[in-house]
């Protein structure tokens, strides 16, 4: 019998994400589609060595064409707003070309800020839109954001697609609740908590990567606090600063901290680790 199939979106304009949450996330949602028989054709902006390598998919790169180059580059924040508005239609013309002959069975789309092309196609295939809500694009850029001014449109979008969505998945019932209070109805949110694959991450399994690691860091005695994601307010990697300043001039031939992850806040972090005299590498 033939697989039904899957078309998975992730539209966010960052083709450079290598590491992190995200990624993790998106991985594993692809994996379940594949493992429960699906098959899944996936068009994403992001993560592209990822999915390229992915063995059980077929994976196509949207991209986007960014035509609001003449705007300055102080107004750079204008700019990318611009050019994630205007994705959505570069996006859905590269979708429907490849997906013409195909028969979807739904669409999966983790949300991004600015973008309703998993709306445009559940319209023009009459097809079901799941779409993956990790909170609200449109409060983290107004709160954590490069933004000066409120950029039109980026409530009624996120709104938009919350209201044509046939089902939204969630992580938590706090994300859950927080949609009720917006009057999403009840019944068409799902809560999938976050979780991982027991079978990749084997303490036991990794034994040899983590005595490996701790060898070329020169770290074989010390206790290590690990981190990975993304250096932004989101994370609480201010939080993460304080603990070190905090513990290193107290526990210095004891303790390591390893941080894995890139973002918005990283240059600052490691300027202020620094300036500490900590070694930072």
């Amino acid at each position: 019998m033939k697989k039904e199939t899957i078309l998975y979106l992730r539209t966010d304009l960052n083709p450079c994400i290598k590491a992190g949450g995200s990624v993790s996330h998106t991985l594993g949602i692809i994996n379940a589609f594949v493992n429960t028989d699906f098959e899944v054709l996936c068009f994403s902006s992001a993560m592209i060595n990822h999915l390229k390598k992915h063995k059980n998919i077929e994976f196509f790169q949207l991209r986007t064409l960014p035509i609001f180059w003449f705007i300055r580059w102080r107004f750079w924040i204008l700019r990318e707003r611009l050019n994630m508005l205007t994705s959505n239609f570069f996006f859905l013309f590269q979708v429907l070309l490849r997906i013409k002959n195909k028969k979807i069975k739904f669409i999966y789309q983790r949300y991004s800020l600015l973008n309703f092309v998993g709306v445009l196609i559940k319209n023009k295939k009459k097809v079901p839109l799941i779409l993956e809500y990790n909170g609200s694009e449109a409060k983290v850029a107004r709160l954590w954001g490069d933004d000066t001014y409120d950029f039109p449109f980026v409530n009624k979008i996120e709104n938009y697609n919350l209201k044509n969505a046939d089902v939204i998945s969630v992580v938590s019932n706090v994300l859950r609740d927080e949609l009720i209070q917006k009057g999403i109805r009840k019944k068409k949110i799902i809560v999938c908590p976050n979780g991982v694959d027991h079978k990749i991450f084997d303490p036991e399994q990794l034994k040899i990567y983590r005595i490996k690691i701790r060898n070329d860091l020169k770290i074989s005695s010390n206790v290590v606090f690990g981190f990975i994601g993304t250096f932004s307010y989101w994370h609480g990697v201010g939080i993460i600063k304080e603990i070190i300043f905090k513990l290193l001039p107290k526990y210095k031939d004891k303790i390591h901290f390893l941080l894995i992850g890139c973002g918005p806040l990283k240059a600052d972090f490691e300027k202020e680790i620094n300036k500490q005299n900590f070694k930072a590498n």
